[in-house]
C-alpha cells in the first residue's frame, strides 16, 4: 500500500512540474526589461529606423536590379500574368506538368535568340551576363508551372549553381492560402494571403490584405508583419528585428463600419473618433523582446491620420516608469 501511495505521490509531482514547465508566458505578462528607459528608446528607435532603410534596400534592389537591367537589355521578358496560369489548367491532373516550352540560345553572331521547342520549363533562355563581351552564355533563365505543389509560377536566374534571382507564386486552392517569394542575395521576401481565385486580378495585385510580409537581409536586418483575424478580433504583430510590437483590436469586423459612419457623419472629428474607437478595442498592446522574455513597455495609437508627410500611424509607448516615447509604426503591406 506504501508503495502505492508513493508512486502515486510521484506522478502527481512529475505532472505538477510538467504543467510548470510547459506554461507559456504571454508578451503581456512579461517582466520589465530591467534596462534603463533611456536605452529602450534608443533600441526602440534605431531598430525601426533601421528597418525602414532594409525595405528601402530592397525597393532599390528591386528597382536597380543588375539581373533585371540584363534581362530588359536582351528582351527577356519575366512577366507573366498569374491569372493567365490559373485559369488554362488541366482538367486532368497527370497531365499538367508534361507542357514543353520555349527555349532561347543567344547567338551573339546573328545578335539575336535561336528558338527552339524543347524547354525545360514554360520558357528557358540562356544568355550572356555582359551587355559587351558576349563569347558565353553564363545566365540561366528558367520559369516553371507546377500545378501538382500548388507552383502557379516560379522564375530563376542563375549562373552555374548560384542561384541570382528566385520569384515564386504558390496557391494553396483548399486552403485559399497564396505565398509569393522573392530572392536577390543578400535580400529575400515572402507574402502570405488569403485569397480565392477571382481575387487574383494581374501578376501581383490582389483584392485582399496581406496575413504576413517577411523581408530580411542575410546577416543583417528582420522586419516582419501579420495580421490575422480570428473571431473577429484582429492580431497584429510586427517585429523590427528583435523588437516585438503587438497589439489585438477586438471585434475588428465591426469596427470597419463604424469607422466608415465616422467618415460620412462626422467629418470635422473623423480622425479623433476613429483614433479613439481603435485605442478603446485594443487589447494586451505591449512592446517586446523577442530573444528573451522581457517587456519595454506598453504602447497604443495616438493618430490614425495619413497623409504625405505621415504616411503611417503615430503611436506612443509607455515604459514602466511612465516616461513616454512617440513612434511611427512603420508597415509594410505590398511587394512588387
Amino acid at each position: 500500500m506504501r508503495k502505492i501511495l508513493y508512486v502515486l505521490c510521484l506522478l502527481t509531482t512529475l505532472v505538477a512540474c510538467s504543467d510548470d514547465d510547459d506554461k507559456i508566458i504571454t508578451d503581456y505578462d512579461k517582466p520589465y526589461s530591467k534596462l534603463p528607459t533611456s536605452e529602450l528608446r534608443t533600441l526602440i528607435e534605431d531598430n525601426i529606423n533601421s528597418c525602414i532603410t532594409l525595405v528601402e534596400e530592397f525597393a532599390e534592389m528591386e528597382e536597380n536590379n543588375s539581373i533585371l537591367d540584363i534581362m530588359n537589355y536582351y528582351g527577356i521578358n519575366f512577366y507573366f500574368d498569374i491569372s493567365d496560369f490559373m485559369n488554362s489548367r488541366s482538367s486532368d491532373q497527370s497531365k499538367e506538368n508534361t507542357f514543353t516550352g520555349m527555349k532561347l540560345v543567344w547567338n551573339k553572331n546573328k545578335q539575336d535568340f535561336d528558338t527552339t521547342i524543347n524547354a525545360a520549363g514554360f520558357m528557358e533562355a540562356f544568355f550572356p551576363s555582359s551587355k559587351t563581351d558576349q563569347s558565353n552564355n553564363d545566365l540561366h533563365f528558367i520559369a516553371t508551372i507546377d500545378y501538382s505543389t500548388g507552383v502557379y509560377l516560379k522564375i530563376e536566374v542563375s549562373n552555374g549553381k548560384e542561384v541570382l534571382l528566385h520569384k515564386a507564386q504558390q496557391y494553396n486552392k483548399e486552403t485559399s492560402e497564396a505565398i509569393q517569394t522573392v530572392k536577390c542575395p543578400p535580400y529575400s521576401a515572402t507574402i502570405k494571403m488569403e485569397i480565392n481565385d477571382d481575387d487574383i486580378i494581374s501578376r501581383f495585385i490582389m483584392r485582399r490584405m496581406p496575413k504576413e510580409i517577411t523581408l530580411q537581409k542575410e546577416g543583417g536586418d528582420h522586419y516582419y508583419i501579420s495580421l490575422n483575424e480570428e473571431n473577429g478580433n484582429l492580431h497584429w504583430v510586427t517585429d523590427f528585428n528583435n523588437i516585438r510590437i503587438r497589439t489585438t483590436i477586438g471585434q475588428y469586423k465591426n469596427i470597419q463600419p463604424l469607422i466608415e459612419e465616422i467618415h460620412y457623419t462626422n467629418e470635422g472629428r473623423y480622425n479623433e473618433l476613429a483614433t479613439e474607437l481603435i485605442q478603446k478595442n485594443m487589447h494586451e498592446s505591449v512592446i517586446v523582446f523577442t530573444d528573451k522574455d522581457e517587456k519595454i513597455g506598453e504602447w497604443e495609437f495616438v493618430n490614425l491620420m495619413r497623409n504625405e508627410e505621415n504616411p503611417f500611424p503615430l503611436c506612443k509607448c509607455t515604459f514602466q516608469d511612465g516616461t513616454e516615447l512617440p513612434f511611427t509604426l512603420y508597415m509594410l503591406l505590398y511587394l512588387k
